[in-house]
């Protein structure tokens, strides 16, 4: 990584600021890179994020070179999140489930028919000891 003095601030002698802010961002996205491939479900990992950073207000392109996904998988995980179904519903309850191990969750439904759904039901039923609802 790059040597910054932290304390003032100071880049290495004929480094500018934004080269160090380049190299910075470009170590800081090869990270979260490694993280996600060491992930169990590393797609479902790669999914949320996307839908995330598109809310965040991250442009396809940024979030394409982030997280090595294209174009139309982005869209794809948007609409769905978006239109909102059993399916991704528990998909994200997995993600959930998966990245706080040592805590119980307090989840609100809203009544909607992917909330009420068969398969819904059933896997709240295997995770009880998980969620407050």
């Amino acid at each position: 990584m790059m040597n910054l003095d932290l304390s003032t601030g100071t880049f290495p002698v004929g480094v500018s600021q934004q080269q160090s802010a380049e190299k910075i961002a470009l170590h800081a996205i090869a990270e979260l890179q490694d993280f996600i491939a060491l992930r169990p479900d590393a797609r479902e990992l790669r999914k949320a994020l996307a839908v995330k950073l598109v809310y965040q207000g991250y442009l396809y392109d940024e979030i394409q070179t982030i997280l090595e996904v294209s174009r139309g998988s982005i869209t794809g995980w948007k609409q769905a999140y978006d239109k909102g179904n059993s399916d991704s519903t528990i998909d994200y309850m997995r993600y959930l489930v998966a990245e706080s191990a040592e805590q119980r969750l307090l989840i609100f439904w809203d009544g909607a028919s992917y909330h009420r759904s068969q398969y819904g039901s059933s896997f709240l039923g295997l995770h009880q000891s998980r969620f407050v609802h």
